[in-house]
């Protein structure tokens, strides 16, 4: 098999003889020792053509025949010892425009001396003729015709092939190449040695490549063929549709507008709205003199209207956020840098299908106003004729306050249309982390219903392909970026929508959403089965806590989702941190937000949780795989460059601390394979003299708290697992039988373990850092030694260990029988040591929660109702996403039905054009009816198998079904709760959805954070 697994080291046994034909193909090849034309034989001076297969080699007189269609091929002159490039106009080819090929007009006329031709090639001097005759057109339009487009309509002397506009479009749209890089490499092409002075067209062709983007947009767009032309182009109708999402009159079915509660949220558009500082645009030229040759037709803004509401508002006050301190807010009426027309771009998009809306794009002027975002989330939606929306936003929390306040204040043609009778706002799955825990019941997309499994950062995605052009659309004046964004905006559309019938879009989302759906659904019955037996009054009061709220438009009525807490969180305590620090004005380092003296300290605890992580699965990666070591690698890597960061901030902050501490620079950085180990140097790790003098009271009580906060997290972290253990304990020795299934549930119930490891780590950590940052009389003080007490091994228990002891309570008699005997062995002992009668105590993480008379735990039951709460909430969700891909996948098939009829309407729209032009319009049209008819019918096919499964659980109500019975029907085979927990699907997802404390390590020059 070395053919196919190593094709290098199978080619290395060639490579002389590949070298050898490279060489060889310099030469005249066939041809050698002959000195007579290939095709009139005829002694003379020879030639051969670069582009044409085969190195024949020819006369001059025959190579401009064979070239009289081929004006732009390199040919090359044997000297008799060597080849030297040749023009073909030198050796007399004149190419004739305006007649068909063979045909030369009587009354001709040359063309300019030094007409200039740019081709896929390289850059070409050709000597040309145009018509004069009778059935002459415009010198522009006889270039055209001879698929030449010309730099100017007025005397032209330069112009560029399609084709090297059609490659140049291409490779600049997929692989970012810029136009000053792509003309370099034609004159590499054309003058390897740059011993020839070649004419700088550069500027032409870039004008060539602006009009050529606007020419093909209004092409695809059909403009061409609507009788009222580009001047009848309404605002957006340019953009590329989103197959997918709802559009009245196209994809939804008749009576739509009228279909019942349970089915109407199958009809709302999900979008997904942010800002991205990275598409910035320099202050060059002005939109006066260099116009926007697209402008509002397609993804942009109409210009003048935007700014005219823009410059008629006054700026915004600062407005003071009731969730973390957002960087949005903050910074709305500050420019990021000087000499910028554009600071970013503020998008709308399709929440799922990732396709930016039209008229979804508009510049940012300063920061992420609301009336900017205002402006482009109402231009993007002021079309459509549905009757509910879900916006997502990541400060949608703030954004959603005042919003119909402010939609009063709004232009006219952007007054929403009375038919949308409800917005609903939510915060991207990602994003939402960052807010205060209120915020998240609240807008959390896996909570709401009708949402399915919407993660909403869609927008994310699609700043990620337009950042690739940042650098280079920065730089162009401002029609020009964005005519160019534009295009970028519609080939990523287009790429979407080619996509969705492959298995990275719809049929993905179909084929994993099926499995998970019934999972789901079969644990969540289990899970409720169980609950109804065991507490059937507190389960009622659940389900009817839960229905209200999901029913309800009012999120401030109990949420099932969170639990009652005493203590104030590590994220409460940063933001009175942070706000602490903007009142006292704490300068930044370069600029940063995120230098102040409470990210620091964040900063460090989450590198020392990185570290114990870390630490952890090094142990465990003794039997690796080389993957998974490139994984260890990889988050070595990212932790390294975390910890540089923390010595950034830390030079600010503690400027002396290095020469305190008597190490050199390479030590106190240290090296990038001892990440996990890496000491930190923060205030609570240093002696109490070098700390004195390094840190400032401020950054000592910033960590004093932050540590405090971080304790409490982490024993009610640690309560929070001792209650999952004691469930899914309780579950496993109830349920599960069988070695395959105990096996599973003990490696879960290890990962529970291994959080409880962490975590111990985490509190012993936080504390010892406490009582160093406060010193013995501090402590004593605060009263402390009470509360935050020396955390053992035998302290980590749950409230009550008859449970967990359950499955080892034979044994444990069995030993203590052993012992009282006389006879007690080593394994005896071992398990006495491990079920010691101290531990029948109550342990003293316990004393904290309030625990009734009978020893119950109503924390456990806050904790119960929450799993089971966000059990039914991802039931649900997943089944909502089988009905809503379903549905899409529905609208994508009827959308091309429709897209093909409306093509074949306009084949023959315009009447009053040449025969010719409407032969172009007629095959333009039928060819991309035919192509719709085509993906219509691949959509149809690659889908049909997993779309009747879905049919068929949409039709039973999610149940499974089993043919084949005895009486020769199909019977529905309810879920049983131990086949659902035989499969662990239930207790897994318990298990994932803790979160643990695994950290997604930002990138440091993400300018899009807003948090």
């Amino acid at each position: 098999y070395i053919y196919q697994d190593a094709p290098l080291q199978t080619w290395l046994q060639f490579r002389q003889d590949y070298l050898d034909e490279l060489m060889r193909s310099e030469g005249r090849g066939f041809f050698c020792g002959s000195s007579c034309c290939g095709k009139c034989r005829k002694m003379d001076i020879l030639y051969r053509c670069k582009e044409c297969s085969g190195g024949e080699m020819l006369c001059d007189q025959c190579m401009v025949e064979e070239h009289s269609l081929l004006p732009l091929h390199i040919v090359e002159e044997w000297t008799g010892r060597f080849f030297r490039r040749v023009r073909l106009a030198t050796m007399g080819l004149r190419v004739q425009l305006g007649h068909r090929p063979g045909e030369v007009c009587s009354s001709s006329h040359h063309g300019h001396k030094d007409f200039i031709v740019l081709h896929v090639n390289g850059i070409h001097q050709v000597a040309i003729d145009f018509c004069g005759c009778h059935q002459r057109a415009d010198h522009w339009r006889q270039l055209m015709r001879f698929r030449w487009y010309p730099a100017t309509p007025i005397s032209p002397q330069t112009c560029a092939t399609f084709e090297v506009l059609r490659l140049f479009q291409t490779l600049n749209l997929q692989g970012k190449i810029t136009a000053y890089d792509f003309y370099q490499g034609l004159c590499r092409l054309t003058d390897g040695y740059g011993t020839e002075a070649l004419p700088d067209r550069l500027p032409s062709f870039m004008l060539m490549e602006q009009e050529w983007r606007n020419l093909l947009l209004l092409k695809r767009g059909a403009r061409g063929l609507d009788p009222s032309g580009v001047k009848g182009t309404r605002q957006g109708s340019l953009a590329v549709d989103c197959r997918a999402c709802p559009i009245p009159g196209v994809n939804l079915p008749q009576g739509w507008e009228h279909a019942a509660k349970k089915q109407a949220w199958l009809y709302r558009l999900l979008l997904a709205q942010d800002a991205n500082f990275r598409l910035k645009g320099r202050l060059r030229s002005s939109s006066v003199v260099d116009i926007s040759l697209s402008n509002g037709l397609a993804y942009f803004v109409e210009d003048r209207a935007y700014k005219a509401f823009l410059y008629s508002r006054k700026d915004e006050e600062d407005d003071l956020s009731n969730c973390v301190p957002f960087n949005a807010l903050a910074k709305a009426n500050n420019k990021s840098a000087k000499c910028l027309a554009n600071t970013g771009v503020g998008g709308v998009c399709c929440g799922r299908h990732e396709c930016i809306r039209p008229n979804g794009l508009g510049d940012l002027q300063k920061g992420e106003r609301y009336r900017n975002m205002d402006y482009i989330f109402l231009a993007s939606i002021i079309c459509i004729q549905l009757l509910a929306l879900v916006s997502s936003y990541d400060i949608g929390c703030q954004w959603s306050i005042n919003f119909w306040e402010r939609m009063n204040d709004m232009p006219e043609n952007l007054q929403l249309s009375e038919s949308i009778q409800n917005i609903e706002f939510v915060v991207p799955a990602f994003h939402l982390e960052a807010h205060i825990e209120s915020c998240k019941p609240l807008f959390s997309p896996r909570f709401i219903r009708w949402l399915a499994q919407t993660e909403f950062e869609a927008i994310e995605r699609i700043w990620a392909i337009l950042n690739g052009a940042a650098s280079s659309t920065k730089e162009m004046r401002p029609g020009h970026r964005r005519d160019t964004l534009d295009d970028f905006v519609g080939y990523a559309n287009w790429m979407k929508t080619i996509r969705l019938g492959r298995r990275t879009s719809l049929l993905k989302k179909l084929v994993v959403a099926i499995p998970a759906c019934l999972d789901h659904r079969a644990a969540l019955a289990g899970f409720e089965k169980n609950l109804e037996k065991e507490a059937p009054e507190v389960f009622a009061e659940w389900v009817k806590m839960y229905e209200a709220w999901d029913e309800s438009d009012d999120r401030a009525i109990d949420c099932p989702f969170v639990a009652p807490r005493q203590e104030m969180t590590i994220g409460e305590v940063r933001l009175r941190l942070t706000q602490k620090e903007q009142e006292r004005g704490v300068t930044s380092i370069r600029g940063r937000d995120d230098s102040g003296e409470c990210a620091f300290i964040v900063l460090g605890m989450d590198i020392e949780v990185q570290q114990a992580q870390l630490q952890a699965d090094l142990k465990k990666s003794k039997h690796a795989t080389h993957l998974q070591r490139a994984e260890l690698e990889d988050r070595r890597s990212s932790l390294y460059r975390r910890i540089q960061r923390l010595r950034d901030l830390q030079g600010h902050l503690m400027p002396d601390l290095r020469l305190k501490l008597n190490i050199t620079e390479q030590t106190f950085r240290g090296r990038r394979s001892e990440s996990e180990t890496i000491p930190l140097h923060l205030p609570s790790s240093l002696p109490p003299g070098i700390r004195a003098t390094t840190c400032s009271v401020d950054l000592i009580d910033t960590e004093q708290q932050l540590r405090e906060a971080e304790a409490y997290d982490a024993l009610e972290s640690l309560r929070n697992q001792l209650r999952t253990k004691t469930f899914m304990s309780r579950y496993k020795i109830s349920n599960i039988t069988g070695q395959r299934t105990n096996t599973r549930a003990q490696e879960l119930l290890g990962r529970v373990e291994g959080r409880l490891q962490l975590l111990k780590l985490r509190y012993r950590r936080a504390r010892a850092a406490v009582m160093s940052l406060l010193g013995e009389d501090g402590w004593n003080d605060r009263g402390l030694g009470s509360k935050l007490l020396e955390l053992k091994d035998e302290d980590v228990r749950g409230l009550s260990d008859a449970v967990l002891k359950e499955a080892d309570k034979a044994s444990v008699e069995f030993a203590r029988q052993k012992a009282a005997s006389g006879n007690a062995t080593l394994a005896t002992t071992r398990t006495l040591k491990q079920y010691p009668e101290k531990q029948q105590k109550m342990s003293w993480i316990w004393r904290a929660v309030q625990i009734h008379d009978d020893g119950s735990d109503p924390g456990f039951n806050d904790a119960l109702r929450m799993e089971w709460a966000k059990a039914k909430a991802r039931a649900a969700r997943w089944t909502e996403e089988v009905e809503l891909v379903y549905e899409e996948m529905r609208r994508t098939i009827e959308y091309c039905r429709w897209r093909a009829k409306w093509w074949e309407s306009q084949s023959a729209a315009r009447t009053d054009v040449s025969p010719e032009l409407a032969d172009g319009l007629s095959v333009y049209a039928l060819e991309h009816a035919d192509l719709e008819r085509r993906m219509e019918r691949d959509l149809e096919s690659r889908w049909e198998a997993v779309r009747s499964r879905a049919r068929a659980l949409m039709d039973s109500n999610f149940e499974e079904k089993t043919g084949d019975n005895t009486s020769g029907g199909s019977t529905t085979m309810p879920p049983q709760p131990e086949t659902v927990f035989l499969n662990l699907r239930d207790l897994q997802v318990l298990v994932d959805d803790e979160g643990g404390d695994e950290e997604v390590e930002a990138d440091d020059e993400d300018e899009d954070d807003d948090h």
